[in-house]
């Protein structure tokens, strides 16, 4: 069901080492910093320290003034101790794996007894300027003054801080700081992501103290039902983190590791990225300063909320916000995965969180009460599967596939194929931004030849456990079609799940799961690219990016499959979230066959184009008449004077007729003695059963591939498409490629495809179904 850790220990290991503390840390505070660990013990020369249970940010022990010499500092790490019992990522063994240590900077400090303690940096975009908040730390026992000052620096602005009073108590002192930046201040975004340095100074009797603060100018609100970054709206294209990094099995610790992870995002159009039930490190914000994602960091917890759970994780939330406060890329909050409570518990979590610090947006959790949807009272946004827009009302997808066990397929699963549905309904009066929870799930058959890249802490047991399911079904040659085949669906499905949001006036966003795959949770390989980030070869970042990008082109029309009585016609629409309006816009289209050779073609003369939502283009229509046979065409979109494109598959058919049967063939659509007899005899049968028989040897038809994972959720029918010939002569008359597409849809969702156990294993249909991994 997941990755195989070679080496696991649970329970406390013990750390030991000598240190020397120099002689110009006399009359210093030293504090032991751990930036990331589990529940740990320390002491110093023997004597105890204390404990600490804070996960998701720094551990910091405060050792006191030590002498200058040699010392004996003593580290217990447990990473059975969690402050709650939940299937948290931040912990789980279905991702990074419950690891046990430290990772990240270790680290002895020394400052002032006197010194800086907790500096926080409020943007007021509209004024374009700065509040800098100061907390004094004091350990010398003795109430004081000094001074204040600074500077700021990037782009377009070179300041210097006034001087500003500050005094302290015997514990601490605060001091605020008005710092207008000046109209050259530049905003941060995902279009220019712009960072400023702060360089803030204490002085007193002779003790200084000195920090660096990176802080960006950047406002989220919620305008409706949208977002909008510094008042530009924004279409939050999202993706799940789970914490999946099978090399080292922990997160990477420095920036390096996460701009490279941020990059394969971006490339692929992401802009956002949702922690599941985990907060990343200091790094994960640094890299996302850089790039201009916007991030959503989770509370460790899937479950049900109670007063512990809440006095348990607070501490956490609030040092999630004092320590990744001042980073732009953080945006929103959450309090965890799926979680319920008595109405009352997370809802005055959020309030004191958001009384504490208003630069984010929270809301009580990802997807919670998703058995009963309704909005939140006092959430900025609803990150959710399904909504109610009115109590006791019927509930409304907000993505396009769901397990079997939840009630209900998505679009995507049902049907009819088509560019035309939306979530309109679904978001009709409600008033905050919606975005739409863990869209896509699309398993695709392993990649065995991946088995090799597991090279770190963990081996990929579960995958070669399904290769070694094939081999024994004697199938194993065909694995590399199967995950060709299935991962092509699984690309046109994701397709189809992100443009029905795009398509959606009004819309927040979405959260994939996921780009990349999961390998825990029964082994879900629901991505377009592998654990380790890196692609599987099944759709290009190119091809990915017309439909996940700022700017998208979209055709509406209600099917794929047409014919020649017929004449093509389909709404042209824009998802315009990108940098700015559009003085003068154009969108080129044609229609093309395989040869390249047009069969219409034509311009949309648009004018201007506003940014910031779904905007009508036109229509655009052409006649099918002169196509004579069976033929698989392309409409392609390009936005003038832009890198915005896109295309479209289409299918175009003679009309309607009676079959023509070959003489000798018997076409029956149920098999009984007479049909039998005639089988026994020589004869030919064409057999294709009624859409509502049963037969025994059959799991049921269905287009889209298995749902996360079928050892998860045992989804009806759990497959995973077709592969087939496209050369062979059966299908002379049906153009195709080798794997489902959405002509195919009718025929395949009323199918009864035969399960061939036991017979013999050579057997190849013309057309064969996938099934699942695990089946």
């Amino acid at each position: 069901g997941g990755l195989t850790r070679l080496y696991c220990f649970n329970g406390p290991a013990w750390y030991e080492r000598e240190v020397t503390i120099p002689e110009s840390w006399r009359n210093q505070r030293v504090t032991l910093f751990i930036e990331r660990t589990k529940y740990t013990q320390v002491w110093l020369d023997g004597k105890p320290c204390g404990d600490n249970m804070i996960l998701c940010t720094p551990q910091e022990y405060a050792l006191g003034q030590l002498a200058p010499g040699p010392h004996r500092l003593t580290i217990v790490v447990d990473n059975t101790r969690k402050p709650v019992k939940s299937e948290a990522h931040q912990w789980s063994d279905n991702t990074q794996g419950n690891w046990n240590g430290i990772i990240g900077r270790i680290e002895l400090q020394s400052r002032p007894l006197v010194s800086l303690g907790d500096v926080q940096v409020y943007p007021d975009v509209t004024n374009k300027s700065v509040v800098i908040e100061v907390r004094v730390s004091n350990a010398s026992g003795k109430a004081g003054h000094g001074k204040l000052t600074g500077s700021i620096e990037g782009p377009g602005v070179s300041i210097n801080l006034p001087s500003v009073a500050v005094a302290w108590e015997k514990d601490a002192g605060f001091a605020t700081i008005q710092a207008p930046l000046g109209r050259g201040a530049q905003l941060w975004d995902e279009f220019h992501p712009n960072l400023y340095q702060l360089e803030i100074r204490l002085a007193a009797d002779e003790m200084s103290d000195e920090r660096t603060v990176t802080f960006g100018l950047r406002e989220i609100t919620c305008p409706k039902t949208q977002f909008a970054i510094n008042g530009r709206t924004t279409f939050l294209r999202g993706k799940h983190d789970g914490c999946v990094f099978p090399l080292t099995g922990h997160p990477p610790m420095d920036a390096a590791g996460w701009l490279k992870y941020f990059m394969v995002c971006r490339e692929y159009g992401i802009n956002h990225v949702r922690f599941h039930t985990w907060t990343p490190p200091e790094s994960a914000f640094e890299a996302a300063d850089q790039l201009g994602l916007y991030l959503q960091p989770e509370l460790p917890y899937w479950g049900n909320y109670t007063a512990a759970q809440c006095d348990a994780l607070m501490p956490e939330a609030e040092r999630i916000l004092k320590t990744y406060g001042n980073h732009p890329s953080f945006v929103m909050m959450a309090l965890g995965n799926e979680c319920s409570d008595n109405g009352q518990v997370t809802g005055d979590m959020v309030r004191r969180l958001r009384q504490r610090d208003r630069r984010h947006l929270y809301a009580r959790g990802s997807n919670n009460f998703f058995w009963a949807p309704s909005v939140a009272e006092g959430d900025d946004y609803w990150t959710t599967v399904r909504t109610r827009t009115a109590e006791g009302g019927p509930m409304h997808n907000v993505r396009g596939s769901f397990a079997t066990v939840d009630g209900g397929n998505g679009h995507i699963q049902v049907g009819p194929p088509g560019t035309l549905h939306d979530y309109s309904i679904g978001i009709a009066g409600l008033p905050i931004p919606v975005i739409g929870h863990e869209i896509g799930q699309f398993t695709v058959y392993p990649n065995f030849r991946e088995i090799v890249k597991y090279t770190g802490v963990f081996r990929a047991r579960n995958v070669e456990h399904w290769r070694d399911k094939l081999a024994a079904a004697g199938m194993l040659d065909q694995a590399d079609e199967f995950f060709r085949a299935s991962g092509k669906l699984a690309a046109l499905c994701y397709r189809e799940d992100i443009e029905a949001a795009l398509r959606t006036p009004g819309f927040g966003g979405f959260q994939l799961l996921d780009l990349q795959d999961f390998p825990g949770q029964g082994t879900a390989l629901v991505g377009m690219l592998d654990a380790f980030m890196e692609s599987k070869g099944l759709i290009t970042a190119q091809e990915w990016r017309q439909f996940c990008s700022p700017i998208v082109l979209l055709a509406r029309f209600p099917k794929y499959a047409w014919t020649v009585d017929e004449n093509f016609s389909a709404n042209i629409e824009l998802a315009h979230y990108g940098e700015k309006d559009l003085a003068n816009a154009s969108v080129t289209w044609a229609i093309q066959d395989r040869q390249g050779r047009n069969v219409a073609a034509g311009k949309l003369r648009v004018g201007r184009v506003d940014q910031g939502g779904l905007r009508q283009l036109g229509v655009i229509t052409a006649p099918l008449a002169d196509l004579r046979e069976p033929t698989r065409l392309k409409l392609t979109l390009s936005l003038e004077g832009q890198p915005v494109e896109t295309c479209y598959p289409m299918w175009v058919y003679p009309s309607r007729k009676a079959a023509s049967i070959a003489s000798g063939v018997h076409l029956v659509r149920n098999l009984g003695s007479v049909e039998m007899d005639f089988l026994a005899r020589g004869g030919r049968v064409v057999f294709i059963p009624e859409a509502k028989s049963t037969i025994s040897r059959s799991v049921g038809g269905g287009f889209a591939t298995d749902f996360w994972c079928w050892p998860t959720f045992k989804n009806n029918p759990g497959t995973m498409g077709i592969l087939c010939d496209p050369s062979h002569p059966a299908l002379a008359g049906f153009p195709t490629e080798f794997h489902s597409n959405w002509q195919w849809f009718h025929i395949l969702t009323n199918s009864r495809p035969v399960i061939l156990d036991g017979l013999a294993t050579d057997i190849r249909p013309i057309v064969q179904v996938i099934d699942n991994l695990d089946r």
